[in-house]
């Protein structure tokens, strides 16, 4: 009687212990770096940074041992850009209610920080860094307001101030103000106007040099997201699922695009059309390659930054509930919605 009693002891007890690892590992991801907000940067081929920007907490996992490498959290996550030669993360973030920048090295050392004391900060604002390149300084773009504010060294005060608004956007009955990059001489700000059912994203290229402002419109009810490389804007879309009003059978929606942010012309893109109003599509850019995933074919599609097909993958998660956080010419890996974990990392091949 004593040894099954013992026994059953054991197996409660290694019951309790299976469960507490469960746990810890459905506990590994958040379920916030399936959020549109997170943001994904390629390291190396093998470690991408994570940006939650629910959780203002920066992540770099390692695809090949799928762990955690380091994890920092910030009060607020303004910015983050990722520098090479030598590599290192730039963060903009706050301190006792003070505008901060915080040099991180690859393997999650701080190198330096610095504080900007005479940037006043406030609810809704916007921000971002850019570095000293060529004949440019550092430079700080700071939104408030109707109003882009432009810093740099010895950052006391503005060294310009524009206007962003404009008066396309009175045919919206409110537009509300998403995000801004800042790549000298431009600055790119994602808007998006409201109407009641319907929305759209609108990207304004304003010069800083010539104050020239270049608006571009999204296609109507479909989110998009956006990065600056080099002299372009890369936009890409993915439908609103559930969207009352569909889409627009047979239209030409446009699932990405290269911008030239000088002139606002298109260098690159790719189109599709979609055969039923509730058709659906989720495109990711990550590392200069664009992710496609659409509701009829049961494919990924590996698409590079001029448009061209790379590779086709066998579509193996039933919705579009993951993010892309790596490829390494065979694999394409993602974080993916899991009942009984929470969000995983898997590979396709």
């Amino acid at each position: 009687m004593k040894k099954m009693s013992l026994l059953v002891l054991i197996m409660l007890l290694f019951a309790f212990l299976s469960t507490d690892q469960t746990t810890e590992a459905a506990a590994k991801y958040s379920e916030t770096l399936l959020a549109e907000s997170t943001k994904a940067y390629a390291l190396t081929s093998t470690q991408t940074l994570l940006v939650d920007h629910v959780n203002n907490q920066l992540q770099v996992i390692n695809l090949s041992t799928q762990t955690i490498m380091w994890s920092k959290k910030f009060p607020i996550v303004y910015d983050s850009q990722v520098l090479t030669n030598p590599l290192k993360i730039i963060v903009i973030t706050s301190d006792n209610n003070k505008l901060k920048k915080v040099t991180i090295s690859a393997d999650g050392t701080i190198l330096s920080e610095q504080v900007f004391p005479s940037i006043k900060l406030t609810e809704n604002i916007k921000i971002s860094w850019a570095p000293a390149i060529n004949k440019e300084k550092e430079k700080l773009a700071v939104v408030n307001g109707n109003q882009v504010l432009f810093y740099e060294y010895p950052w006391k005060k503005p060294i310009t101030t524009l206007p962003y608004s404009s008066a396309e956007d009175k045919k919206y009955e409110y537009t509300i103000t998403k995000d801004v990059q800042l790549q000298t001489p431009y600055v790119v700000i994602k808007l998006n106007g409201d109407n009641s059912t319907q929305s759209q994203d609108l990207y304004r290229i304003l010069n800083i040099t010539t104050k020239k402002a270049i608006t571009i419109p999204a296609e109507w009810n479909v989110n998009t997201s956006f990065s600056v490389e080099g002299n372009e804007l890369i936009v890409n879309s993915t439908s609103q699922i559930g969207h009352p009003l569909g889409i627009n059978v047979d239209s030409d929606y446009t699932i990405y695009a290269k911008y030239d942010l000088k002139t606002g012309e298109i260098n690159n893109k790719v189109i599709r059309s979609f055969p039923a109003w509730d058709s659906n599509w989720k495109s990711e850019y990550f590392n200069r390659k664009l992710v496609l995933t659409e509701s009829e074919d049961n494919k990924m599609f590996l698409i590079n930054q001029y448009g061209e097909t790379l590779k086709e993958f066998p579509r193996t998660i039933e919705n579009f509930n993951y993010r892309t956080v790596g490829y390494d010419g065979n694999r394409l890996y993602l974080l993916v919605s899991s009942k009984d974990h929470g969000v995983e990392l898997v590979s396709i091949q």
